[in-house]
């Protein structure tokens, strides 16, 4: 009798254990994407912002960091939202306070008045989205990250717009679901990837079921993103090993920062996002990187 109620235990645990694991496999399984459509973003770094320095003429986000990028064989991550007249800028920032040394929001001013600060002291403005599209002319992959707020279903839908006249390869991210749900509704044929960190270790959020979510890319089931993107500081972690698991082969890291990071993140990751050092244009099969640049170290 207690063999028999020590199995039929054991059985149930069994099955709750299994349980568990499913329904941690639904919520964060990728979209299906043939792996071959993931090679331009693996085959090259990526240049975080464009090749930029932000202490040069070329700072971040600039199309002469775009440019820069393109000549030295690099893919391009940048940012995209929307400026007050609806248009769809190049732009990190929610604020200007640091790019420009201007008061209020990127979404407060039309494009034609952010035309008139100059980022970080330079001749540099902030482009619109369709004129780097020209710039890079189908060079190098692009990886566009939409800066998701309330508007994020207009910003979505003009960004898609012009990535639809567009030829050259490009994928688009977002640290927001929602977003990522648009795409997967809208546009399902395009690659679309999930950004995530540590949110409370980065200050993203205080709120636990924020970290416990969003940082362990327990949202996927919404937008079924074909990869995730994930700050490398905090690859060590438990639940990011378990959600590399499931998601082998299509994992960015953002955002490594000279050649022992890239060395550290190639055991783990599978892209690689990068600024201030110039790492090998290309992936080498034998593991060497080229040396950091002082000319690359301006801070973001």
């Amino acid at each position: 009798m207690v063999e028999k109620y020590g199995k039929d235990r054991a059985m149930v645990i069994g099955l709750i254990l299994a349980g568990i694991f499913v329904f941690y496999w639904f919520l964060v399984f990728p979209g299906r994407l043939d792996a071959e459509r993931m090679k331009p973003y693996r085959e090259t770094c990526i240049a975080h912002r464009g090749l930029y320095d932000n202490h040069s003429d070329a700072p971040e986000n600039t199309i002469a960091a775009f440019r820069r990028a393109v000549e030295h064989g690099y893919g391009i991550e940048l940012d995209v939202q929307l400026s007050e007249d609806g248009q769809v800028v190049v732009a990190h920032d929610r604020t200007l306070r640091r790019i420009a040394r201007v008061d209020g929001a990127v979404r407060q001013y039309s494009y034609e008045q952010l035309c008139r600060f100059p980022l970080f002291g330079t001749e540099e403005r902030i482009p619109l989205f369709a004129r780097v599209l020209e710039e890079v002319g189908g060079a190098v992959p692009l990886i566009v990250e939409i800066k998701a707020g309330q508007d994020y279903r207009e910003l979505c839908e003009k960004t898609a717009c012009l990535l639809d006249a567009y030829s050259g390869e490009y994928c688009v991210e977002s640290f927001s679901p929602l977003a990522v749900r648009w795409f997967r509704r809208n546009r399902p044929d395009w690659i679309r990837g999930q950004l995530s960190t540590d949110y409370r270790k980065d200050h993203l959020s205080r709120k636990w079921y924020a970290d416990w979510f969003l940082g362990g890319f327990m949202l996927n089931f919404i937008g079924r993103p074909h990869f995730l993107a994930y700050n490398h500081r905090y690859a060590g972690q438990l639940r990011f090993r378990a959600v590399r698991a499931v998601c082998r082969g299509r994992i960015a890291a953002w955002t490594i920062r000279s050649p022992r990071e890239l060395a550290r993140a190639r055991k783990r990751f599978d892209i690689f996002i990068f600024e201030r050092f110039l790492p090998p244009a290309g992936r080498q099969e034998d593991g060497t990187e080229a040396g950091e640049r002082p000319e690359m170290k301006g801070k973001g």
